[in-house]
């Protein structure tokens, strides 16, 4: 048990740089408010290509660990065509690059709650952080769903939240990841 959980927590890294990819990319849209959907577009694009490689690699890496890694295998790929389809098609209407990125944000705060709660299952300390900003991230989404014509008027500020959020929340997570991984190879030492 012990090992395999080790196994898992060595992709705290991948996490980390998700994180750390997400908060740049959000800091980016704060420094050019009112830039619109152009800018939503290419952060959206570079994040979401970012998001859906990085966890395919992890989801492969870790299948034997993952309970249901198919499903988690599925979410990251559409996450990565999603990049993919908006980088081909500049065009696309505001309303849809709106619904394609508020099902982003949703479909990755469930991934976090998830993330969460696994991590207290195994006992980690300070789960609740990434619960919190998992959830905000949902919310975040939540709110674009329900009132286009706000989202349209400041995607750019609620992108940046929840893109902020999330990669706060892959931050604690691969902090949190890296102590639980330390704590265990400890005990198995001993």
């Amino acid at each position: 048990m012990a090992k395999r959980l080790t196994e898992v927590l060595k992709q705290w890294w991948l996490v980390l740089i998700l994180g750390i990819i997400s908060v740049i990319l959000a800091f980016i849209l704060i420094a050019n408010p009112g830039t619109g959907f152009n800018m939503v577009r290419i952060i959206g694009v570079i994040n979401f290509i970012t998001i859906g490689i990085l966890g395919i690699v992890s989801t492969i890496a870790r299948r034997k660990e993952i309970p249901a890694w198919g499903w988690n295998l599925v979410g990251c790929i559409l996450i990565l065509l999603l990049g993919i389809f908006v980088a081909c098609n500049p065009l696309l209407s505001d309303l849809v690059l709106i619904y394609m990125f508020t099902f982003a944000f949703i479909f990755e705060g469930v991934n976090g709650i998830f993330g969460a709660f696994s991590l207290k299952d195994q006992g980690v300390k300070g789960w609740g952080w990434s619960l919190a900003f998992a959830i905000i991230t949902v919310i975040l989404g939540i709110l674009l769903v329900g009132r286009p014509l706000i989202a349209a008027l400041s995607i750019d500020i609620i992108a940046a939240a929840a893109m902020l959020s999330f990669g706060i929340s892959m931050i604690v997570l691969s902090i949190q990841m890296s102590k639980a991984k330390a704590t265990i190879e400890k005990a198995v030492e001993r």
